[in-house]
């Protein structure tokens, strides 16, 4: 009797996987049958990474779901945001919101997003709110259309990092200040309000720079050549081509100085600072070669100037790119370990350093490391990247193009240029053809189904094979 028990409990487990298979392949050939009705009806269709697709035409656009349920349509733009709840509709000159399921939300009666104005990809900043334009006044409302912020101001306004000010610029007037959440209180106007990302943040007035504490109070007078924030209680001044570290304590009231050594050094604005180590740029005054480096708390070089200047990574590691190595420190500017290259992910919503793995190169070869630098897949491939946090992408012995997983399984492979996925189980696959200078693109699942006809299939295969000759 115990025997069967256990023989039971053991098969349950793989019944349900193999039913989660199946349902998994009858989804996946649906929703591709639904991308290859829409493909015959419409000339333009993309599917998003919302599980949402938009198809337009001369005459008119929609939105349906990826079972082919049409949730809106009509003469509209739609603009499906990542990681927000809502989706943008556009008519001619204004933009409304609705929701996943096609409903209305906001209705069209905001200004449509301009150069000048919000970027789309920015209305929504991931704190649950949308900065908006309505009749020429910006105003900040959440996804349920409650107003955070009232329409009454001239310029874009962006939170500080610390979600504690909002920011108004007029540039034309050189006109910059900081408003409180609650509205009330306010500092400047200034020349410019650096954004806070420490206690401290840097202030601008006649080309000079100083410096004020997160309660708008003056702590380091506006007469500096150039100030950059360290830390809560340091930053690093210049004056009379002299840079300083400037060490506060007593809150803000003493201070001691520290003359750095260096010559040519400079501390760009984007630069962050790692534990002790001061991350900054040294010039060659021979070659003029500008190259990163790290100095202490005392003025000390720690890691040599030698690294490509904007090229760098920080988190629980500091990674460096050199001329012909990618180097990854410590805090304490230790060399831990070198690859020839070492890719890293760009996606502007996601930690690089969060990713369980990354593509390093190994004499000429890639393999996968993760956040540690340990091996995970050996260094085999001729190309690899990593394309999310559980698959990359890779060029197999028989010349395609694959996503892999972090094991080396391979997902999806074909002669494709790019295998991109778009949403749960469907990937978008192109082939660039140069016959008339464009694209073979379709769809296709973790089954093999496809939006791609046998012709188009043969066609990618032929524009493959020719380019890798």
């Amino acid at each position: 009797m115990k025997k069967t028990v256990l023989l039971v409990l053991l098969v349950l487990p793989l019944l349900a996987l193999s039913q989660s298979k199946q349902l998994g392949k009858k989804v996946g050939k649906q929703r591709i049958a639904t991308l290859q009705k829409v493909a015959r009806q419409y000339k333009h269709f993309y599917c998003s990474d919302t599980t949402l697709i938009v198809y337009f035409n001369e005459k008119e656009s929609g939105l349906m779901d990826m079972e082919g349920n049409v949730l809106l349509k009509g003469n509209y733009f739609f603009t499906p945001q990542d990681n927000s709840p809502l989706i943008m509709v556009q008519r001619d000159s204004l933009v409304g919101f609705v929701d996943h399921q096609g409903r209305w939300v906001l209705p069209l009666e905001f200004d449509a997003p301009g150069e000048c104005a919000c970027h789309i990809g920015r209305l929504f900043d991931g704190s649950g709110t949308y900065t908006l334009q309505k009749n020429g006044k910006y105003g900040v409302i959440d996804s349920a259309g409650n107003i955070i912020e009232p329409f009454v101001h001239d310029e874009y306004f962006i939170l500080d990092e610390n979600k504690k000010w909002k920011v108004f610029s007029n540039w034309l007037k050189k006109e910059t200040y900081f408003l409180s959440r609650d509205g009330k209180k306010k500092i400047g106007p200034y020349e410019y309000i650096f954004p806070f990302s420490h206690a401290i943040t840097v202030f601008q007035m006649d080309e000079k720079y100083g410096c004020l504490d997160t309660n708008g109070n003056v702590i380091l007078p506006c007469q500096y050549e150039r100030v950059h924030v360290i830390d809560d209680h340091c930053v690093a001044l210049k004056d009379n081509e002299q840079w300083v570290l400037r060490k506060y304590s007593n809150g803000y009231v003493k201070y001691r100085d520290t003359p750095l050594q260096q010559e040519g050094l400079d501390f760009p604005y984007w630069m962050v600072q790692e534990g002790e180590l001061i991350l900054c740029a040294q010039t060659n005054p021979d070659s003029k070669e500008t190259m990163l480096g790290a100095i202490n708390r005392k003025g000390e070089t720690v890691i040599p100037f030698q690294y490509n200047l904007n090229e760098l990574r920080y988190g629980k590691y500091i990674i460096l790119f050199g001329q012909e190595n990618s180097d990854i420190y410590d805090h304490s500017g230790r060399l831990l370990k070198r690859f020839e290259y070492l890719t890293v992910f760009e996606d502007e919503d996601m930690l690089w350093y969060d990713l369980p793995a990354f593509a390093a190169q190994k004499d000429s070869l890639w393999g996968l490391v993760d956040s540690d630098f340990n091996t995970i897949l050996p260094f085999q491939y001729k190309e690899l990247w990593v394309q999310d946090s559980s698959r990359a992408f890779t060029r197999l012995a028989n010349g395609n193009n694959a996503i892999i997983d972090y094991k080396g399984n391979i997902i999806i492979e074909g002669p494709f240029n790019s295998i991109t996925p778009v949403c749960n189980g469907i990937y978008e696959c192109s082939t660039f053809n140069p016959d008339n200078h464009d694209w073979i693109v379709g769809y296709i699942d973790l089954w093999g189904h496809t939006t791609l006809s046998r012709k188009e299939l043969k066609k990618a295969r032929q524009c493959f094979k020719e380019k890798r000759r």
